[in-house]
């Protein structure tokens, strides 16, 4: 829970932030994870105790890198950290440096920063990064979280899947502390950090154990450097997760439960070029992932995953070629239907399926998950400060309903939920 005065406090250096943090709300969370994880390596003197190996480079060391650290770069004025982190052999290329020695923390050196930061810019992230730091456990994941939510209400289209979605995967999905859950396009980490909470509230196991269990994959190395900061301040330690540079994915674990989100989130220009991804058949990126998905199932393993209304309803064979392997070389247990509502998301499906050594695809359960109803105000002119919060909590209890009806799948059947058999789904494709 965030205190007022604390939100008005991330208020007000967020709004320092102007113009980026209106403009390009995602840069700010990539700046600001960049410096976390400056912070952190500085913390665990990664920087200085490495020196002599990166001096091998063509790396020139100043007096004041060599001495740099997270206490003096506060104590600095605002034109001279900025001066510091972007000149020449300043900060940004020690940490390029660092980016190619495979040292921990490493991978999220790796990508440049989405924007050259000024030195208001720079020294207003620095003091957030602080600020954050500052809070207990208990108040770091909902900083991060309001944190989020601002960049996501500056952005003009939905950039992540919505909670609700996400939390909705993961309670059909029942993780469990045996299990190696394996997300094979990341995102903001909302699965993840959705499932570890799920394990946490329903075993003895704390989230901060849980880093072998919760595995990621992402071809966008900002977006992978934002979410690892995320899941650390959610209080797992040591993210594992990787960046993807390949068509071809092969988890260095067997994973037991996939749960992804296979929707574009809207930062396709960041993510690593790979001519792998781009094939004879030029097959569109969320069918690749889901066939590596079924290809990396061993019998036993589950998935849910969230697709496009396309690839549940498209006649492109190749859209139909893959609905067809779930069918026939799967247990297809369920599809829920997620009708389109403006901002939030678009038109999506989520399937439900699991791999067996004999059994294939019966009887699947179909469901529709109806619109939240509109809360009207008083005057509709007027913003209503509290309308996303409604339209949230609206959410919520629609997930819930959904949770509740494929709970009880066998016993309800209504005009929202039903069972189709699967030669009736072969037939028309």
């Amino acid at each position: 829970m965030l205190y007022s005065n604390l939100k008005k406090i991330i208020d007000e250096q967020w709004d320092n932030c102007w113009p980026v943090s209106n403009l390009k709300p995602i840069a700010i969370l990539d700046l600001a994870s960049f410096i976390f994880f400056l912070k952190k390596a500085d913390e665990r003197h990664l920087i200085t105790k490495n020196l002599p190996a990166l001096k091998s480079g063509h790396f020139v060391f100043t007096k004041e890198i060599e001495e740099f650290s997270w206490a003096m770069c506060k104590e600095m004025e605002a034109h001279d950290i900025h001066d510091l982190f972007t000149r020449q052999f300043g900060i940004f290329d020690l940490m390029k440096e660092y980016s190619k020695s495979g040292l921990l923390y490493s991978l999220y050196f790796s990508a440049p920063l989405l924007i050259k930061p000024s030195s208001r810019l720079l020294l207003n992230v620095i003091q957030i990064i602080d600020l954050i730091e500052s809070c207990d456990a208990a108040t770091q994941p909902p900083v991060i979280e309001y944190l989020f939510s601002k960049a996501q209400n500056a952005q003009k289209e939905p950039q992540f899947v919505p909670q609700f979605i996400s939390r909705l995967m993961v309670s059909i999905a029942e993780p469990h502390a045996e299990d190696v859950i394996f997300d094979i396009s990341t995102g903001n980490g909302s699965v993840l950090i959705n499932a570890a909470e799920y394990i946490e509230n329903n075993t003895q196991l704390l989230k901060h154990n849980l880093s072998g269990t919760l595995n990621g994959l992402d071809s966008d190395p900002n977006l992978l450097r934002i979410t690892a900061m995320r899941m650390m301040l959610h209080g797992i330690k040591e993210p594992d997760l990787q960046l993807s540079t390949s068509a071809d994915i092969k988890p260095g674990k067997k994973p037991s439960l996939f749960i992804s989100s296979l929707l574009s989130n809207g930062n396709e220009e960041n993510r690593i070029p790979d001519e792998g991804m781009q094939t004879a058949e030029n097959r569109p990126t969320d069918i690749i992932l889901l066939s590596n998905i079924l290809k990396n199932m061993q019998p036993g393993s589950r998935a849910i995953v969230l697709v496009s209304e396309n690839l549940l309803k498209s006649v492109l064979p190749e859209v139909q070629e893959i609905r067809r392997e779930i069918v026939d070389n799967t247990h297809l247990e369920g599809v829920i239907h997620l009708s389109t509502n403006g901002r939030s998301y678009s038109a999506a499906g989520i399937l439900i399926f699991n791999k067996h050594e004999s059994e294939t695809t019966g009887g699947v359960w179909f469901c529709k998950m109806e619109k939240p109803k509109k809360r009207r105000t008083i005057n509709e002119t007027i913003t209503n400060p509290n309308q996303n919060e409604l339209l949230l909590a609206d959410e919520f209890s629609e997930a819930n309903v959904v949770l509740d009806q494929w709970k009880n799948r066998e016993s309800i059947c209504n005009r929202n939920c039903f069972f189709i058999n699967a030669y009736d789904i072969k037939t028309n494709n």
